[in-house]
């Protein structure tokens, strides 16, 4: 993990199960450094993040400043609108969405699906 990653109100990171003690070490980091929560981000999040052309910073700022709400299974979400001002399959749109779906965990918050849309 980069330290570039690590700010002062999250940290966002992808679950790598081959070495947990690593995971562990960054979230008791980032915790002891009073970060606010740490986002971990599901294999299956990661994909859908590329599928559908979105970044981990826009992931970060949705779940930071977008507006929550209750989503069935239990699960939170959060979306938040970004300028956008382009061409996407021949149309000009102007918004790109971020919706992100996930669960609290303890003071974590795991990401289990993105999805995007555009206006």
């Amino acid at each position: 993990m980069s330290p570039e990653l690590i700010s002062p109100a999250l940290l966002v990171m992808s679950p790598n199960f081959s070495i947990p003690e690593v995971q562990f070490e960054l979230i008791a980091l980032a915790r002891a450094s009073f970060l606010v929560m740490v986002i971990l981000i599901h294999p299956h999040a990661r994909e859908r993040m590329d599928e559908r052309e979105t970044t981990e910073d826009e992931v970060r700022v949705t779940i930071s400043q977008g507006e929550k709400f209750a989503a069935k299974f239990r699960r939170t979400g959060f979306k938040r609108n970004f300028p956008f001002e382009s061409k996407r399959d021949g149309k000009f749109l102007r918004i790109k969405q971020v919706v992100v779906y996930g669960v609290e965990e303890g003071e974590d918050f795991l990401v289990i699906t993105v999805v995007v849309k555009y206006f």
